[in-house]
């Protein structure tokens, strides 16, 4: 059976993520394993009481342990709420960074898809927040959907892929018309472009050998959005053509990447009202 992952803070907007996977699940047949990660409080020893120590240390593991079997019978009864109490949900409880716990769950447990959720933030908060999302970007081989706290699941009925006409589409494209099949979703293909590029013959020409891959490959047309920045002229998109799920493709970038060039994808995750569907390459 296929699984899906689902890293939770138990809060509304991993309740959210929560209630996409179930979804999600019932459409492949899959079961949800819930992450739920804690760190201890740092606590500094006296050379005198490491007996106290110890007992501070298993009071706030029962503490947390008490708490996580609380929510997580929350969750099935969620399930139960939904009508997808049918849906086979397990738990791991583990000590440790979440991006670090995710990366090592998805190997362990040969998991298939993540799933989690996001919220929208800018500037120093977009950075900051946005660390763990990055890092399971980057660094999970699965494909992760990110979803926005705003998000409401209306069904899955368009899905689009955000391509840069690049080498990359050729593996990307098939998973993700696989993923809209499942929902008996149409598949779309847009590609933004800057309103002061010039089109001239030779970029037409690319534009028309492109097009007809596309429609060749997924059986739609490559739509343009002309725009002053890709983030922007996604989410036009998005709205204009009541887009469900928007798919994107990242990779794991160097220690320059990091410091000067920002990534599209994750800038989409964090300023987007849909679930974004990301590939790492």
């Amino acid at each position: 059976m296929k699984q899906i992952l689902v890293p939770t803070d138990f809060s509304q907007n991993a309740l959210n993520a929560f209630h996409f996977a179930l979804q999600v699940a019932d459409k492949l047949n899959a079961s949800i394993t819930t992450l739920h990660t804690y760190v201890l409080r740092f606590i500094t020893p006296s050379d005198t009481d490491l007996s106290a120590l110890q007992d501070m240390i298993d009071h706030e593991v029962d503490i947390e342990f008490e708490q996580y079997k609380q929510e997580t019978a929350k969750l099935h009864q969620f399930a139960e709420e939904k009508g997808l109490g049918h849906v086979s949900i397990t738990h791991e409880l583990r000590k440790g960074f979440i991006a670090d716990e995710i990366e090592e769950v998805t190997k362990s447990l040969n998991i298939e898809l993540v799933v989690m959720g996001t919220k929208g933030a800018s500037g120093l908060k977009e950075a900051l927040l946005g660390s763990n999302t990055a890092a399971v970007l980057e660094r999970v081989k699965c494909p992760v959907m990110v979803v926005p706290h705003k998000a409401n699941f209306s069904g899955i009925n368009k899905v689009a892929y955000a391509t840069n006409c690049d080498e990359h589409d050729e593996e990307i494209i098939p998973k993700v018309k696989a993923f809209a099949q499942l929902f008996g979703a149409e598949m779309r293909c847009v590609h933004v472009t800057f309103l002061d590029e010039a089109w001239d013959k030779r970029k037409l020409e690319e534009f028309e050998e492109l097009n007809n891959k596309m429609i060749e490959t997924t059986g739609s047309k490559l739509d343009i959005m002309e725009s002053d920045g890709v983030v922007e002229g996604l989410n036009q998109y998005i709205d204009q053509n009541e887009i469900s799920v928007i798919a994107m493709h990242t990779h794991k970038r160097n220690l320059l990447e990091k410091i000067f060039l920002s990534s599209y994808t994750h800038r989409m995750a964090y300023h987007t009202h849909v679930p974004l569907l990301s590939y790492c390459k």
